[in-house]
């Protein structure tokens, strides 16, 4: 009796031993191994769904059938999809999904389900009322969880725009508005965005089109914590990228989109030469215009040429308002380049438009306004950075043959054109402190000025027109991937 009490209870010792032995390994394997990568799709079938195509109540049961149905394929194709059938890298098997609810709010899930969407898509495209109804349900997801990770990483009260879904395959793209702002909500080129989205994109990719004046990277450039959040936010969507019409560059000495010396968490080496002049992360230049497509159409159709350039008024000239960040307002870019022209006879430089708190007390010289129709009868031009860019000013300067010299961006503000022009060639570009000399040389210099705003006007025929800046648009989206990722290319007007 007393043996097999004793047996029993080594064999108790021995299975509670093993037992132990396993949890231990088990909880030793989940720590260093990564769970299996599963995908439960959310379940539509508790939900009504009626498809317009069946009139009568006795087929609204055949649509409700089909929908059902068609749950059970997404589901066994979601659940079933393997990791090394994507062709991307970008996937790792870093956690587990384990609620339906959990498809639309984390980025390897959301390929997944899509993946499995556009599967389903291709083996029953009768059910495209389905189909539609299964995506509409998934991007509201999506943006709902997209803005409140936007909001609670970086966002703050700028954080205004459009925010555009693409599924990458078919007409499966969604379009949504975020923020207070709706003076700049038909600005181009949303709409044209939104269509290229459509026809462009390949990939599952997520656009912030923003209408603040600066983009996100100059609003962090000082608050380390938010610029590890949006780098934090970056590395958890490798799909979502910023559209932007005046994005910033990456500066040397610590100056322009980021004060924040070695602590800034992308750029952490400020003295790398190669990364000088680079756009930051997934920031994609396009055009831009402060009207809509219809508005834009017939300002550019009403547009008359300007006289030869030899018949212009021999004289420097800009107007502008006082726009820019800097305090004292003397430090800005504009109020610097205006000082250099106070007491030029061969110039009429100046401000016309106060804003932003500053006073005329505070500006080296204020004269009137000269509307567009008899700036453009000047022979030398000036375009100088505000708040951002000079938004579509140096476009229409270029368009319209100017010979103009501008100030090289102390915070560097770039636009999507500016790689294509050649200092020296079609526009001079000079440092800030260096604008009066350089306007004052090429004004002297008729020849020169005639031969550069020449070249202006063809470079805005080719680059600058209505149909070119709708090539870029496109070109910007189905291009995402590429020049979001690439920290190499240059975006300064050459040389750097």
């Amino acid at each position: 009796m007393a043996t097999t009490l004793t047996r029993k209870r080594c064999a108790l010792i021995v299975i509670f031993v093993c037992s132990a032995m396993v949890l231990v390994y088990a909880l030793q394997l989940e720590r260093s191994t990564p769970a299996p990568f599963v995908i439960h799709a959310p379940n539509f079938v508790s939900q009504e769904y009626v498809d317009p195509r069946f009139v009568r109540p006795t087929d609204e049961t055949r649509a409700k059938e089909i929908c059902n149905a068609t749950a059970k394929h997404i589901v066994l194709a979601s659940t079933t999809l393997l990791l090394g059938e994507s062709s991307s890298p970008l996937f790792p098997p870093f956690h587990k999904i384990a609620k339906s609810a959990e498809v639309c709010r984390h980025y390897p899930a959301m390929v997944r389900f899509l993946e499995a969407l556009q599967r389903l898509r291709s083996s029953f495209p009768d059910d495209e009322r389905c189909w539609d109804h299964w995506w509409h349900a998934f991007q509201d997801c999506a943006k709902d969880t997209v803005i409140g990770r936007m909001y609670d990483f970086f966002g703050g009260v700028e954080l205004v725009g459009q925010l555009y879904i693409a599924g990458g395959f078919g007409e499966y793209t969604s379009r949504h508005h975020i923020g207070r702002n709706i003076v700049r909500k038909d600005f181009f080129p949303q709409d044209l965005v939104h269509d290229s989205t459509k026809k462009e994109c390949v990939n599952f990719t997520i656009f912030f089109l923003g209408y603040d004046d600066m983009d996100i990277y100059t609003e962090t450039k000082n608050d380390v914590v938010r610029r590890t959040a949006l780098r934090t936010f970056l590395a958890e969507y490798p799909n979502f990228f910023f559209l932007h019409y005046s994005p910033s560059m990456v500066m040397p000495g610590n100056i322009g989109a980021s004060v924040l010396g070695d602590r800034d968490p992308f750029y952490p080496d400020r003295s790398k030469k190669g990364l000088f002049y680079t756009l930051f992360p997934r920031m994609i230049p396009i055009p831009h215009f402060p009207e809509n497509v219809k508005a834009l159409k017939r300002i550019m159709a009403n547009s008359r040429p300007p006289k030869p350039y030899h018949a212009r008024r021999h004289q420097v000239v800009w107007r502008g308002s006082t726009t820019g960040y800097e305090k004292p307002f003397s430090l800005s870019d504009r109020s610097r380049v205006v000082a250099q022209f106070v007491d030029a006879a061969w110039a009429d430089v100046a401000f016309s438009a106060l804003c932003q708190g500053v006073t005329r007390r505070e500006v080296p010289r204020f004269a009137g306004m000269i509307h567009t129709h008899s700036l453009m009868h000047y022979q030398v031009h000036l375009d100088i950075d505000g708040n951002t860019n000079s938004w579509d000013g140096l476009r229409w300067r270029l368009m319209f043959g100017m010979a103009v010299v501008k100030a090289r961006s102390s915070n560097g503000y770039t636009q999507w054109y500016y790689p294509r022009l050649q200092n020296g060639v079609n526009i001079i570009e000079v440092p800030v402190d260096q604008v009066g000399e350089a306007a004052r040389a090429v004004l002297n210099d008729v020849d020169r000025g005639a031969n550069i705003a020449s070249k202006a006007k063809e470079f805005g025929d080719l680059y600058l027109s209505f149909p070119a800046m709708e090539r870029a648009v496109r070109d910007a989206v189905r291009n995402a991937w590429r020049v979001g990722y690439d920290d190499r290319t240059k975006w300064c007007i050459s040389p750097c």
